[in-house]
């Protein structure tokens, strides 16, 4: 047993895209990797990603299901100790390594929020702070090669969100819920919509059909 997670379910849920079996687990480069995306508020995804009159909608519905929230796992807190266990497991393995690393800070303008990039190199660290106050050096969790080809996404990527990466791989082979959940804030204009994802292994156990 991992630990303590903290979970959501959703009966009636939306994707845009296509539905071939042989295009559902070979997804590459999104968000959420290789899974299959999804929301309670296709409308706004539509506004957000530009979809075109002609892009299919399928909606899809479970009578119990159960998602992972995500989020609460990257924070120190209530679930910081399945959060340890979650990061010595990726590192066992192979998921994650521990490499050195530049750490620039800096606040987000349309949220307010505060985040971070990570450089390998303190050059390129600094080319993108106005000081070098912002550059913190630190050990941190980086996403392997086996993370990519896992969940296919980019090493970029794999380096800037590893360990969220590694944690919904993790899920997928430890658990047995149907995806993850990404609580973000409901605010369009900040680019922000809340988020779900469903393992390929588990959308089979779902009634979805086209809509629109």
């Amino acid at each position: 047993m991992i630990g303590h997670f903290p979970k959501v379910s959703a009966a009636s849920l939306f994707h845009w895209g296509t539905m071939k079996s042989e295009n559902i687990s070979k997804q590459t480069g999104s968000y959420e990797g290789n899974n299959l995306s999804l929301s309670v508020c296709p409308e706004k995804w539509a506004k957000l990603l530009n979809l075109k009159p002609s892009d299919k909608l399928f909606a899809f519905s479970k009578e119990k299901s159960e998602f992972i929230s995500i989020l609460p796992l990257m924070k120190s807190g209530r679930y910081a100790e399945t959060r340890l266990k979650l990061l010595e497991l990726a590192v066992d393995e192979d998921l994650l390594k521990k490499e050195l690393v530049y750490r620039v800070e800096f606040e987000d303008a349309e949220t307010e929020e505060l985040c971070f990039m990570t450089f390998s190199d303190y050059t390129e660290a600094l080319n993108e702070c106005e000081s070098e106050d912002q550059i913190k050096v630190e050990f941190c969790h980086i996403g392997t090669q086996k993370l990519c080809e896992a969940l296919g996404v980019s090493e970029e990527n794999a380096r800037l969100s590893g360990e969220e990466y590694a944690f919904i791989e993790l899920i997928k082979r430890h658990t047995d819920v149907d995806g993850i959940y990404w609580e973000y804030n409901d605010n369009i204009n900040a680019l922000s919509l809340p988020l779900y994802c469903i393992f390929p292994s588990k959308v089979s156990e779902w009634s979805y059909k086209e809509v629109k």
